[in-house]
């Protein structure tokens, strides 16, 4: 600016400020994209935190997610997420037992659907394996299928789209938790409801067991 008010007519030093000032700018647009960022990050663990202190931990699995998704790395939402989880297999794990207790002496019908295992994969083959059984077994669209257990009801929706097959889960707990798996991984409802609707033309069947 100096030199600028020495030689006005000087096009260097204008060149420069104008350069400046841009970058300046996209500067402060930047500080101002991490602080919305931050505040929009530091939002969904409020959230999470209020719900998971009033045990509304589906609320809470959700927000802790949305939070997840945008820092990865961060451990306090993975941590919230896995202490929710645990919980949640300590309830069914004693309503089982109960379940059990109570009905050791029941005879099950010859047709009764055996319930649904869990998926746990110990690498990616294995569940690539499992995953081209799928598509192998089920035909291209959405196939929903309802399993009824007296602690649980799980809605399973094989996928198949673009010779892809990716098995989606809704698990209701009778104790009023809802949970959201792709391929055995906890996900968010929104993206869930996303992919499980059947697109215009698309094929869909309903089967309960």
């Amino acid at each position: 600016k100096q030199a600028q008010q020495v030689k006005p007519e000087e096009i260097y030093p204008t060149s420069r400020l104008t350069k400046i000032n841009g970058m300046l700018a996209q500067q402060e647009k930047a500080n101002q994209e991490k602080a919305a960022f931050e505040q929009k990050y530091t939002a969904f663990i409020g959230k999470a935190d209020d719900a998971y202190n009033a045990k509304d931990f589906e609320t809470a699995k959700t927000n802790y997610q949305s939070a997840l998704d945008m820092k990865p790395n961060e451990s306090y939402p993975k941590e919230r997420l896995k202490k929710i989880s645990d919980y949640e297999r300590m309830l069914a794990a004693q309503e089982a037992r109960q379940n059990t207790s109570t009905t050791s002496h029941t005879t099950v019908k010859p047709n009764q659907q055996p319930p649904l295992p869990e998926l746990h994969f110990a690498n990616d083959a294995e569940k690539n394996t499992y995953l081209d059984k799928l598509k192998m077994k089920y035909p291209a669209g959405v196939t929903l299928e309802v399993y009824k257990e007296k602690n649980k009801v799980t809605k399973r929706y094989i996928v198949i789209r673009d010779g892809e097959a990716r098995e989606f889960r809704q698990v209701n707990f009778s104790w009023g938790g809802v949970e959201y798996r792709l391929n055995g991984i906890l996900i968010t409802s929104q993206f869930f409801d996303q992919q499980v609707k059947a697109r215009d033309g698309e094929y869909f069947k309903e089967i309960d067991f």
